[in-house]
């Protein structure tokens, strides 16, 4: 029974039997406007502010849903040991399992670091008095470098990425 066999190419792109790249979805449905070619980089903004929209959601949801839950636990829980125990245990997963995702998914980790810099100055500024409150003018700094280091992770992410597709070329 002689078949068809598709071997897989670079980049994980499916060959045609010939051995040339088969068309990818996007080729197919969206297609060359006038001779051009499609500009991924168009796709990739769109989507990145909409992932960045709904990360600065998600974070406004929790940040105003939390202090509700450790209020919750405050009250029902006696010891202090125990709530300070469950405080450690989240604070640590929560830091390994962004670990875990910027070291895997940095570019979705770049923006959600973006998200929450945006989300944390947002607070501050409504924090902010006349006379300025040094806590305020501390989390505004933060929320500044938390967005230099988003973007930092972004290049590196995009900077990876182009160097994988070099090297595969």
């Amino acid at each position: 029974m002689g078949g068809f066999h598709r071997e897989i190419g670079a980049g994980g792109r499916r060959k045609s039997p010939d051995n040339s790249p088969r068309p990818t979805w996007m080729d197919r449905y969206v297609g060359n406007s006038g001779g051009r070619e499609f500009d991924d980089a168009g796709v990739l903004a769109v989507m990145s502010i909409l992932f960045l929209a709904a990360f600065i959601f998600i974070i406004v949801f929790l940040l105003r849903t939390l202090p509700h839950l450790f209020s919750i636990l405050d009250k029902n829980i006696q010891a202090k040991w125990v709530l300070g125990l469950i405080g450690a245990t989240a604070t640590t997963t929560v830091g390994v399992s962004l670990y875990c995702l910027r070291s895997r998914k940095r570019m979705l980790y770049a923006l959600l670091e973006i998200a929450f810099a945006i989300v944390t100055g947002w607070t501050a500024i409504f924090r902010l008095t006349s006379q300025g409150d040094l806590g305020v003018w501390l989390a505004l700094a933060a929320a500044a470098y938390l967005i230099v280091r988003g973007l930092d992770n972004w290049q590196q992410a995009k900077d990876k990425k182009k160097k994988i597709a070099t090297t595969e070329t």
